[in-house]
């Protein structure tokens, strides 16, 4: 199934479509207090919990980034009651070089993420496996599943529009540190 990548400039989409080095971006270039265009507040952050709610988790989270763990704990509650608390949480930050794609071509989609041109990626897997190859970097291709939990990483977010593919690369740091990675191109339709 053809997916869609949408571009700022339509001269980017010549550079997709007849080759030449085009930038992957950091997820964190992404990163925003607020939801807008490509710009979202759960980029580079990574939450998973087990063995407690999102409301307990709330409650201790303030502890601080990292793995931290609970064995017979209490967690006395604002009502001056406790509760037992067995479980995890780890939290962070992630960076990752990314590229979302999208399901259809829709001059809706085109004008909500301020882009120009899309254009027609045929076979998404051989691409994740030729910029996997460039970089170095097994990457991962798959659909962006959406929560109303606190649980986060490149492909678990807040609550959004569904089903976005997307294509993630994480790796040592000094490969994401840079502002982005130029791969050669030239192999979409």
């Amino acid at each position: 199934m053809p997916l869609y990548l949408y571009l700022e400039k339509p001269e980017f989409a010549d550079t997709w479509v007849n080759g030449g080095s085009v930038p992957l971006n950091p997820a964190s270039a992404y990163l925003s207090d607020t939801r807008s265009g490509t710009k979202t507040p759960d980029e580079v952050r990574f939450r998973a919990i087990q063995g407690m709610s999102d409301e307990h988790y709330t409650a201790v989270s303030g502890i601080g980034p990292g793995e931290i763990m609970f064995e017979n704990c209490d967690l006395k509650l604002d009502d001056g009651s406790s509760v037992p608390l067995n479980g995890w949480f780890s939290t962070g930050e992630q960076d990752a070089l990314i590229l979302c794609l999208c399901r259809r071509r829709s001059k809706i989609v085109r004008d909500r993420l301020g882009k120009t041109v899309a254009v027609k990626i045929s076979d998404p897997h051989a691409l994740c496996a030729a910029i996997s190859k460039q970089l170095g970097v097994e990457g991962q291709f798959r659909d962006v599943s959406y929560t109303r939990t606190l649980q986060r990483d490149h492909f678990v977010k807040g609550w959004t529009i569904a089903g976005k593919p997307k294509l993630a690369w994480s790796g040592p740091r000094q490969t994401l540190r840079r502002s982005g990675w130029m791969f050669r191109a030239g192999f979409v339709s």
